[in-house]
């Protein structure tokens, strides 16, 4: 048997050439494409961030998709094609494609290289022929023309330019291109450099914080030593995702020779919720701004009042609103908890002098509720004060307002003496007793009560209260002075009054606040002398008392007349139309009844009036004792009383009958008669008892004219007694 054919040593070495050549294109080509999609995503990652200056965590994202992004590259295109298995029949089939002369003896000679040991004889001769062919025609065959250099040049050249920039850029940029390398690997976070420099005032981190309805005044500067743009943009997004965009305000025009930058602004007004905003001019940006929105500081507070030790008051707290009165003298700490937690607190105001004074209040505590609330001490309040706090919170937010607490010192005021005589007028007898009635009030309580009377000219003296006061604030005044014990004569004047003092004890005014008040003056009388006045001034009642007799009976007769008035209402004779009489006379009775109420009540208190002038004539006799039951029985049984019955109860129920009397008018003729009658009939029943005290009134007139002619009988009498001591003493001296 021949032995089994093998291919051709240069065949063997053509098929490796080819197979290394391909890999080595793969591989070329492969990383020319890393190397330009690397050098892309670079410029492109770099772009990104030179426009908008992404923040350190974003660049690091954009960097990782990045990468993730140049392996999946990397692999698809180069290392799972550079370990792809390479046969030796691909190798053929490509040699095959590029060659026809071949006619597929190479492939063939490939495909039975391993023939089976049962291949007939005429098999491997014919395998063996195959050989040669193959070996034959391979002879000379080059593997340049087998490559579509193409790609890989288009590899190449991408390669090259991306990468070419990136160097170049490193040339000509060195600092751009470190702070551009720095920034896209996420290591730094160094700005770009640019040819406007554009910063903003007062935002630290990006950040400003302003107070719930606040305005803020946006200020960005460009410096001068950079381009300075003709314009710059603020555009801005609210909390609801409302956007917007601004023209910033151009303020001034800066000189390089005076001014290191340009500011532009823009004012934010009524902030009520938070804001992001960037800022762009030139190729200058300023992102990721925000305005973040808290509440303005505020303070509820109270005052805890030491007060002054004369007062007799314990420590306590006052609400603070408004005005705030407090006691002069008083120690006041004004205790203030804020709503949000303070730095400090600047309080000022201005002392009685004129002087500006300033505190600054640090908190009670650095965490918690203590660094919500201060105090303030003022050791003595002796003068009005206006307090304006301004508050730091931790916000760096001033209330924009100043808080005011104005404090009142109320200075201890003398007691309100409101004290009257009781039953005594401008006359008294030496028996009298002198009751003193009202009240007295006053702030922190009465230490000392007193009446204080002089007479004639001689230094006032004083009758203390009974009793002991316990420093009321409120005293129901109830004393009585003695005259027998002051041994009055008549003709001699007293004046009295009331007096009290507190506990105050002020050092710029240690003596107590004494009250005064009414004063009176009192003629001393005799019996007879303070009897003649009431008797005179019973005289005036009685004719007052007769006036109000009058009135009432012409309102009677008034009333009576009524019916003498033509007829109207349903029983009236239908009048002419061209006429309106009916009416006439409906709106005079009318009239007339009116007037009946309205002087209804007038007459009742004037009735009133009458009886209580009587009541304080017999308070008078009783006071001064030269009372007796018969006058009591007149002037309060027979007088008095029955004059408050009748205004009490007689003249209502007329007014109950004059307001029926007012509505029958306008029906029939009975109903209006029997109203008519009901009130007159009330009216004879006032006159009738209304006669009856004037009655008594004259027998007390007849009583005192009596006695008038008794004092006449008795002064005649003295003045015969006088002549009679004169003659006698004339004839003694005659005879001697």
């Amino acid at each position: 048997m021949p032995p089994t054919p093998r291919l051709a040593p240069h065949v063997v070495q053509l098929l490796d050439q080819l197979r290394g050549k391909i890999r080595r294109y793969v591989a070329l080509r492969g990383v020319a494409l890393v190397v330009a999609f690397v050098a892309a995503v670079f410029w492109l990652l770099l772009a990104i961030d030179y426009w908008f200056e992404l923040a350190r965590p974003v660049r690091l994202g954009l960097l990782v998709v990045g990468g993730v992004a140049t392996l999946y590259v990397a692999w698809n295109w180069l290392l799972s094609r550079l370990f792809v298995p390479l046969s030796d029949r691909s190798m053929a089939v490509l040699i095959e494609r590029r060659y026809d002369r071949l006619g597929e003896s190479l492939l063939t000679a490939i495909e039975l290289e391993n023939p089976p040991d049962d291949m007939s004889e005429l098999g491997r001769e014919m395998l063996a022929e195959t050989y040669e062919v193959a070996a034959r025609e391979t002879q000379g065959i080059g593997l340049t023309n087998m490559f579509n250099r193409g790609p890989l040049r288009k590899a190449m050249l991408a390669a090259s330019l991306l990468g070419g920039t990136i160097v170049g850029l490193g040339v000509i940029a060195p600092g751009l291109f470190r702070t551009g390398l720095a920034r896209v690997l996420a290591s730094s976070d160094a700005p770009w450099p640019r040819l406007t420099r554009l910063s903003l005032e007062g935002f630290d981190n990006g950040e400003a914080v302003v107070a719930k309805g606040g305005d803020l005044r946006v200020v960005a500067r460009a410096a001068l030593a950079g381009v300075v743009p003709d314009s710059v943009q603020i555009l801005y997004r609210s909390a609801d995702g409302q956007r917007d965009r601004k023209n910033m305000v151009r303020e001034g025009n800066a000189k390089a020779d005076v001014d290191e930058f340009q500011p532009f602004v823009h004012q934010f007004q009524g902030i009520q919720a938070p804001i992001e905003f960037d800022v762009r001019g030139g190729d200058a940006r300023l992102r990721g701004l925000r305005i973040r929105v808290v509440d303005s500081p505020t303070i509820a507070s109270v005052l805890y009042c030491e007060y002054p030790s004369y007062l007799g008051q314990s420590p306590r707290e006052i609400p603070v609103t408004g005005s705030v009165p407090v006691p002069r003298g008083t120690k006041v700490t004004l205790r203030a908890t804020a709503n949000k937690p303070l730095v400090r607190a600047v309080v000022d105001w201005q002392t009685a002098d004129g002087t500006n004074r300033s505190a600054e209040l640090q908190p009670l505590g650095s965490s918690g509720d203590e660094q919500r609330r201060f105090d303030f001490v003022i050791d003595r309040l002796d003068d009005d004060v206006t307090l304006q706090f301004t508050l730091h919170d931790t916000d760096k937010i001033q209330n924009r307002d100043a808080i005011r607490v104005s404090l009142v010192a109320v200075p201890d005021t003398a007691p309100q003496v409101n004290v009257r005589l009781a039953g005594i007028g401008s006359a008294i007898t030496p028996q009298a007793r002198i009751p003193f009635s009202g009240e007295i009030n006053d702030d922190y309580g009465v230490e000392r009560a007193w009446i204080e009377y002089a007479v004639d000219q001689t230094p006032p003296a004083e009758q203390p209260f009974v009793g002991k006061l316990n420093r009321l604030t409120n005293i129901t005044v109830g004393e009585v002075l003695e005259a027998p014990a002051l041994k009055l004569k008549p003709g001699q004047k007293l004046q009295l009054g009331a007096r009290a003092a507190d506990a105050h004890a002020h050092p710029d005014q240690p003596a107590a606040n004494v009250g005064q008040g009414d004063r009176f003056l009192l003629d001393v009388v005799t019996p007879e002398a303070l009897r003649a006045i009431l008797e005179a001034r019973e005289l005036s009642l009685r004719q007052r008392f007769e006036t109000i007799i009058q009135e009432v009976t012409e309102q009677r007769e008034a009333i009576t007349k009524l019916d003498e008035l033509p007829p109207v209402g349903a029983d009236a004779v239908p009048a002419d139309p061209a006429k309106k009489d009916d009416q006439a006379e409906l709106e005079r009775r009318r009239l007339r009844v009116e007037r009946a109420r309205q002087n209804s009540p007038k007459n009742a208190e004037e009735t009133t009036g009458v009886a209580r002038a009587f009541e304080e004539i017999l308070a008078e006799l009783v006071n001064n004792r030269i009372d007796s039951p018969e006058l009591q029985t007149r002037l309060k049984g027979q007088i008095a009383d029955p004059l408050n019955a009748i205004a009490q109860t007689r003249f209502p129920e007329l007014d109950k009958r004059l307001t029926a009397l007012t509505t029958a008018l306008t029906g029939d003729d009975a109903a209006r008669k029997t109203a008519r009658l009901e009130v007159q009939t009330q009216y004879d029943l006032i006159l009738a008892e209304f006669q009856q005290i004037k009655a008594k009134m004259l027998e007390l007139e007849t009583f005192n004219e009596a006695l008038d002619i008794l004092r006449g009988i008795i002064t005649d009498q003295k003045q015969v007694t006088e002549e009679t001591k004169k003659q006698n003493k004339g004839s003694v001296l005659k005879d001697l």
